[in-house]
């Protein structure tokens, strides 16, 4: 992804997918999408907040190109995004009944809980080596099918270079 002179170069494509924002198993190229994600590939996931860059959790390689494309330090640790609660069972441990009520009254939505995390299920790079994960589960309606269709979490810091401002419109993600 780094060329011979440090450039980071990433291939782009851009789904317009605007037509299809109330359902986006519609989308013709909806397959292709979630064939990128589960062969290692990244992805912008939009959320109600900001432009994430996303990758599927479950996969060394393909989290370690989130850190390389954003040029993030690896012991900085990335955001996890899941379509439902029921996803939680996979990679964490049973839930204080308060978290279960935050998040029963905010999710989804624009928060994050650091939850402990149950080691073998999400690649190590994703919690920095860390014992526990940020999990959020976004309420914009794009990015929410996206993570229903797809059905892995996936690991979506904001898609912009470490240290520079998040992208909150589609216009900024582009642009990086």
């Amino acid at each position: 992804m780094i060329n011979k002179k440090g450039v980071i170069k990433l291939d782009t494509k851009i789904w317009d997918v605007r037509e299809y924002n109330e359902d986006l198993q519609q989308y013709p190229k909806i397959n292709e999408i979630k064939d990128i994600v589960l062969n290692g590939g990244l992805i912008g996931l939009p959320t109600e907040t900001v432009y994430g860059l996303a990758a599927n959790a479950t996969d060394e390689e393909a989290v370690a190109k989130i850190y390389e494309a954003k040029g993030r330090p690896s012991d900085n640790p990335l955001i996890v995004h899941i379509h439902s609660k029921v996803q939680l069972k996979d990679f964490t441990y049973t839930l204080d009944p308060r978290v279960e009520k935050l998040m029963q009254a905010f999710w989804p939505g624009p928060i994050s809980f650091i939850l402990p995390l149950k080691p073998g299920y999400l690649c190590r790079k994703v919690s920095g080596g860390l014992s526990s994960v940020a999990v959020r589960m976004p309420s914009h309606s794009v990015g929410r099918q996206l993570l229903q269709i797809i059905n892995e979490p996936l690991a979506a810091p904001s898609a912009n270079l470490s240290g520079r401002p998040s992208p909150t419109t589609f216009i900024m993600y582009i642009k990086i």
